[in-house]
């Protein structure tokens, strides 16, 4: 297993996206790690213990939402 090193700045991950074909074990909530997947171009798959977390992913209120040209339909 390759370890991959992680791009962070005060907490929050700057990666664009994750490389290819990796399994990524995030601990940290609030990091900005779900978000890379739900807005890039690539298709992933994320394993959440609910699916409210799911739901509060796809369809945040309004109000959280600053760029809802970027979030992707399913």
């Amino acid at each position: 297993m390759v370890k991959l090193e992680i791009q962070e700045r005060d907490g929050f991950l700057i990666m664009e996206d994750f490389p290819e074909n990796c399994i990524f074990n995030k601990v940290k909530t609030g990091c900005g790690a779900t978000t890379i997947a739900l807005t890039n171009d690539e298709n992933y798959i994320i394993a959440v213990p609910t699916t409210e977390l799911v739901i509060n992913k796809c369809y945040p209120p309004k109000e959280e939402v600053t760029d809802s040209s970027r979030r992707k339909s399913y």
